[in-house]
């Protein structure tokens, strides 16, 4: 490569439009319109009513405390709305990151069955500038070397490893293990412990999480249908579509009343319930690199290369 078409691409790297690519906001603000507004609030309620609860979730599987999994909800949100360069995409956590991240980390000093949510952190804050140096450098096409087998097969075994681990959370059970085949000998061992209450309450709950998806579906094909329905009519085929979207907080919602009404009867330990969560934020401060065992990592095996704390 000649030294001019070497001063031509530093240039076209340096230039103003393609910083100004690497910042969209600086492209779309400036010719953002009122009117957009309202709809991009139903949008946002309409993310948000879906990736709160999903926060919930997803703490649940990466072994933290509830409260992170609604800060992981939506900090990337306020980052990536300087960011962005897709409106199709929600930025948070993923049952697989999730998963990824219980590998990870030592006991939490109050509670065993949780991660200590200090090496999550560092862990996050190293992921993005491993992502930042990748960006930076254009070396995004490395991920076409990827084996679609490989992704697949990846996907495939994680999520049995999820619903597996799920199980034991729906029939109200607890026991040790980490692994697909101890969650399952432990469910089977401890069957016989099963909360009633809490598989009704999951049972019900996955059923209406079915229903409200099949209603959302058919209300979007009820509404294509009927494009010269009344006023009515679309403003019920838009409220049965918010539902169904909304289907996640509505089901937290309506399960979180059935908790409030057994605990008032006095029946408070029918449901195994999250707890209490700290309300508002943490104080930010930086991650802490001094953690011990911190880069003895592995996503293979939690039981032999967890760090452990000296």
């Amino acid at each position: 490569m000649e030294m001019h078409e070497i001063k031509e691409k530093v240039s076209d790297y340096c230039s103003k439009d393609t910083w100004k690519a690497r910042f969209p906001i600086s492209i779309w603000l400036p010719t953002y319109k009122i009117g957009y507004a309202i709809n991009d609030f139903v949008a946002g309620i309409t993310v948000a009513l879906t990736v709160l609860p999903q926060g919930l979730a997803y703490a649940s599987i990466a072994k933290l405390p509830a409260q992170y999994g609604l800060y992981s909800s939506f900090m990337g949100c306020f980052v990536y709305f300087f960011l962005g360069m897709s409106k199709d995409i929600t930025v948070g956590p993923t049952a697989i990151m999730s998963l990824l991240v219980s590998s990870y980390g030592t006991s939490n000093s109050t509670d065993d069955t949780l991660n200590d949510p200090a090496y999550a952190i560092t862990l996050a804050c190293i992921c993005g500038l491993i992502q930042i140096v990748i960006g930076v450098l254009h070396l995004g096409a490395l991920t076409s070397f990827i084996s679609a087998t490989v992704i697949s097969g990846f996907t495939t075994a994680s999520a049995l490893t999820i619903g597996a681990g799920q199980i034991k959370n729906l029939f109200g059970i607890s026991y040790e293990g980490d692994a697909f085949y101890e969650d399952i000998i432990g469910v089977i061992s401890n069957i016989t412990d099963t909360n009633v209450w809490d598989l009704l309450l999951g049972s019900v709950s996955l059923i209406i999480l079915f229903l409200l998806k099949v209603l959302k579906d058919a209300s979007t094909k009820w509404e294509e249908r009927d494009r010269d329905a009344p006023t009515s009519y679309i403003v019920l085929y838009k409220s049965l579509w918010l539902l169904g979207t909304a289907r996640n907080a509505v089901v937290v919602i309506a399960s979180a009343l059935v908790a409030v009404i057994l605990e008032s009867t006095g029946h408070e330990d029918a449901l195994t319930l999250t707890g209490e969560v700290p309300a508002g934020l943490p104080s930010p401060s930086p991650p802490d690199f001094s953690l011990p065992g911190l880069m003895d990592v592995s996503i293979m095996s939690r039981s032999t290369s967890r760090p452990t704390k000296s």
